[in-house]
């Protein structure tokens, strides 16, 4: 039974009256549609994948600056290291030898961790990269990588080190079959893809 007092179904005689449309804001919803030319999305505009050839100039570039950190990074531990044997008296024997080796380690690794890591996380480019022209983005959205997600690949570069570089050895061959994406293991790894800047 509908009650007397709508407007929509008695006109106060008795008699029925015509619908009236509903007010604005009360009727059917309508599906919500993004403005033309807004993108309200993650996505972006997807780039085109690097060529092999410039990831090649990358690493050559990243590769001898990787390991003169590395190295750098030894020699001036191993150095601080005799210089405190030598100036305080501590014992000159293999376990402050063993001491000054892993601290160069430690050191060295996280050097290298750091040359991988903060330059992506900042413009998506190590120095080769930039040399190169191209970029790391996510593989899933297009976007710069977060921070986390740059730790996450420059973890992951440092893994692929092990045992003799045969990590990396394996993402350029992937790399040069991968015609669609071009994506290494360390992009698989990591869900990354380097792109033309």
């Amino acid at each position: 039974m509908t009650h007397p007092h709508d407007p929509g179904s008695f006109d106060g005689t008795g008699g029925r009256s015509r619908q009236e449309p509903p007010r604005p804001g009360y009727g059917p919803a309508e599906p919500w549609q993004a403005p033309p030319g807004a993108h309200y999305g993650a996505q972006a505009p997807q780039r085109p994948s690097a060529d092999p050839a410039r990831r090649l100039v990358a690493a050559v570039v990243d590769l001898p600056l990787s390991v003169l950190i590395l190295y750098a990074g030894s020699m001036l531990v191993m150095m601080l290291t005799y210089a405190a044997v030598t100036l305080l008296g501590l014992p000159d024997n293999q376990v402050s030898l063993n001491i000054g080796a892993t601290s160069a380690a430690v050191l060295s690794l996280a050097a290298l961790f750091c040359y991988h890591w903060l330059p992506v996380a900042r413009r998506g480019q190590t120095p080769g990269k930039r040399i190169a022209g191209i970029r790391v983005v996510a593989a899933d959205t297009g976007r710069p990588l977060s921070t986390g997600r740059a730790a996450g690949r420059a973890a992951v570069f440092g893994l692929l080190l092990l045992p003799c570089m045969l990590g990396h050895i394996v993402s350029g061959i992937m790399v040069t079959s991968d015609t669609r994406a071009g994506r290494s293991l360390l992009d698989r790894a990591a869900g990354t893809r380097v792109v033309a800047a």
